[in-house]
């Protein structure tokens, strides 16, 4: 069984300054929703698994 986190919308992590550890292993949001978060300070950022981040993704037929 595969689990998914099922986040899709970054915007609630908008209002930080900075994060230590941002896991977003596995969840359903796009390269333009990480634009939401572009001025966070992130020192250990983790999106695998996301198949819509994933650049191979069109090759495969999964996105």
């Amino acid at each position: 069984m595969k689990i998914t986190h099922q986040i899709k919308n970054l915007e609630g992590f908008s209002k930080f300054m900075a994060i230590g550890t941002l896991n977003l292993h596995g969840n359903e949001f796009n390269w333009t929703e990480l634009e939401r978060i572009r001025h966070l300070h992130i020192v250990d950022f983790i999106a695998s698994n996301n198949l819509k981040n994933c650049a191979s993704s069109a090759m495969l037929g999964k996105n």
